[in-house]
């Protein structure tokens, strides 16, 4: 993939902001001739930055050899029809911010001409499609609107998106509260956030036991050596702990759907914003 398959179009210009003043800004402030817009802003001197740092990397290295080793297409295929089930179920309307949207595999369950902007703190997410992956999301084939950035400082005017969708990612973040807060303003009056995650313990609201004991058999492989069992999710939220996480930072969850085939472990919310 090259510079041409990324775009940023006239209605993201109009409403970029500085990540950290949250003042208006122009495309040249994030972007020089020739490379992609950068509005990153990292917290190299907080807690978790180097877990952060490190399980990034390894993401990015997952995604560059390829999600599936064997089989690719039909696996692209299936994981394909299961989120076109699952999307069905939820609203996903007006101006759409899919932070850690990567390629924006999303651009396949939304209708045509939608505004949709990806954001993604890997500097190049293009470079992880493969041929197969290409053949079955369509979307793929077209220019990406992207912005390199991250989810605790959103490079965007506030109240000046319909939705934001955080999909396998905010137990990836530094920093899960900045990254709800920041969603949360840049959203406007009752617009919706919503998003895709693993919960450990599932639709249970206590301390699961066989989860912890895994947890600490983990710790132990990777001590001794085993590094492949290495965990580099930043954060392990429970049910409740979601809840109270959106509750906190001023959203209200009005609607659930659990994915199929993930033994109610995979979480779709959709959350309002409410002050």
């Amino acid at each position: 993939m090259s510079l041409k398959n990324y775009i940023l179009e006239d209605w993201v210009k109009g409403i970029l902001a500085h990540p950290v003043t949250k003042e208006t800004i122009q495309l040249k402030a994030i972007a020089s001739k020739g490379k992609i817009p950068d509005a990153t802003v990292f917290l190299k001197n907080t807690r978790g930055w180097f877990e952060w740092v490190e399980g990034q990397s390894q993401f990015e290295r997952w995604l560059r050899r390829g999600e599936y080793k064997s089989y690719k297409k039909t696996k692209y295929r299936n994981e394909k029809q299961a989120m076109e089930k699952l999307y069905k179920k939820l609203s996903l309307k007006g101006v759409i911010l899919d932070v850690g949207g990567s390629v924006g595999t999303l651009r396949e369950f939304l209708k045509p001409n939608t505004k949709y902007l990806s954001l993604d703190p890997d500097a190049d997410p293009l470079k992880s499609i493969n041929k197969e992956k290409k053949e079955v999301y369509n979307c793929l084939k077209y220019p990406l609107n992207f912005i390199r950035g991250c989810a605790e400082f959103l490079p965007l005017k506030s109240m000046s998106v319909d939705t934001v969708h955080m999909r396998s990612m905010l137990d990836h973040v530094q920093i899960p509260d900045l990254a709800i807060l920041e969603a949360h303003r840049v959203l406007k009056q009752s617009g919706n956030l919503i998003i895709g995650i693993y919960l450990p313990s599932g639709k249970s609201t206590k301390t699961n036991f066989s989860v912890y004991c895994k947890e600490v058999l983990r710790a132990c492989l990777v001590t001794i050596g085993f590094k492949s069992f290495q965990d580099h999710h930043t954060w392990h939220p429970s049910y409740n702990g979601l809840v109270k996480l959106l509750f906190d930072n001023g959203f209200n969850i009005y609607k659930e759907v659990w994915q199929e085939d993930w033994d109610d472990k995979v979480l779709y919310l959709t959350a309002r914003k409410i002050n």
